[in-house]
Order: C-alpha cells, then sequence, then structure tokens
C-alpha cells in the first residue's frame, strides 16, 4: 500500500502541499548550490542518508529519481 493511499486525503489538500514544498526544494537548491548545477554522478558510488527514515517513502523517491 502506497503511503499517500493510506492517508486518504483530498487531492486538493495534496496539491496544495505538493506546490509548497516544490518552492521550498526549489528556493533550497538556489541556497545551496548557489545556482550551480547538480554534481554529475555517473558510473560513481553513492550513498544516500536519510536522518528520518521512518516508512523508507522518501529516500525510495531520492532512489528513483537518481536512476
Amino acid at each position: 500500500m502506497d503511503v499517500m493511499d493510506g492517508l486518504q486525503l483530498p487531492a486538493a489538500v495534496i496539491d496544495k502541499v505538493a506546490a509548497h514544498e516544490l518552492h521550498e526544494l526549489e528556493r533550497r537548491k538556489r541556497a545551496y548550490r548557489d545556482d550551480q548545477p547538480a554534481p554529475d554522478v555517473g558510473g560513481r558510488t553513492v550513498i544516500l542518508v536519510d536522518d528520518g527514515l521512518a516508512t523508507g517513502s522518501t529516500i525510495r523517491t531520492v532512489i528513483a529519481g537518481a536512476v
């Protein structure tokens, strides 16, 4: 079962939160990278750390976006 399915939230609530979080991600990307592109990690070993690992959904999302 998908985590979001279990919450049974209205689509409008999910859309609003998603838009807010995307805005925050863009803000952090600019702040952390100073508008530099993401490093090229192709062909390299990458160690991912999730300090809030509970359901595993965050780390699975990161991994899915990295491949």
